[in-house]
């Protein structure tokens, strides 16, 4: 009997350590995409100054 307890026990380890993997990944997915963004708002508004000074 004492080894089904145990069992579950490191099926929810698991279980957590993989949804915690997924919202690391999510997580650093959302910060290069937002920092791609920033870097086109960046572009944008050099090609912007270039053309005021025109």
């Amino acid at each position: 009997m004492p080894i089904l307890p145990r069992m579950t026990a490191l099926n929810k380890y698991i279980i957590n350590k993989m949804n915690g993997d997924i919202r690391r990944r999510n997580e650093g997915q959302f910060v290069a995409e937002r920092q791609l963004a920033e870097l086109f708002i960046l572009i944008l508004n050099k090609i912007i100054n270039i053309f005021k000074w025109v």
